[in-house]
């Protein structure tokens, strides 16, 4: 398991080489981040305030939004994953650094 762990860092540093070392990148970062997530929290929040008000008009049980939630979540990080494996281990040159380290190429692949 801590092989997993070294990747994992090692990963994340190959990454967010950029975020570590330049300042004024990192504060780019930071304030599209928060940008990106109040923009979205006003979005979702009126969608689901919305549905609520929707279920709520109908009878319906109001805590199905949270069941929608949780399954649309699951369905957002598969394809998110999917496409985040491609990218690091068939489309980079990442595979290059990885190579020798002493792993198995299924910790690598996990």
């Amino acid at each position: 398991m801590s092989k997993i762990w070294t990747l994992t860092k090692v990963l994340l540093k190959l990454n967010y080489a950029d975020f570590i070392t330049d300042k004024k990148k990192r504060w780019a970062y930071v304030f599209s981040f928060a940008a990106i997530l109040f923009v979205g929290f006003l979005i979702f929040g009126s969608m689901t305030h919305g549905m609520y008000e929707g279920m709520k008009h109908l009878g319906q049980d109001p805590g199905m939004i949270i069941a929608m939630g949780l399954a649309i979540a699951s369905i957002w990080v598969f394809l998110m994953s999917i496409t985040n494996i491609l990218t690091v281990f068939y489309y980079s040159n990442d595979i290059e650094m990885l190579l020798p380290l002493p792993l198995k190429p299924a910790q690598i692949i996990s």
